[in-house]
């Protein structure tokens, strides 16, 4: 995996391309890696291959917030 990334995040995880089929990971340490396309990631039990990241920025109270998907 990649080296981690010292930042506070979120990640959303959406799997087979299915929009309703998707869970969301709110990094507020910063420890989860910015993911690769072709990396294998280990959720819900099963392996998934990274097809695609898109990072997308959030605006709230506290300022902006990235947001991988």
């Amino acid at each position: 995996m990649s080296e981690p990334v010292k930042a506070h995040k979120h990640v959303v995880f959406q799997y087979n391309g299915d929009d309703k089929n998707r869970d969301v990971e709110i990094d507020i340490l910063g420890d989860l890696p910015d993911y690769l396309v072709g990396e294998i990631v280990v959720r819900k039990g099963k392996s998934w291959k990274v097809v695609q990241v898109i990072l997308e920025h959030s605006t709230v109270s506290s300022g902006r917030v990235p947001v991988h998907r």
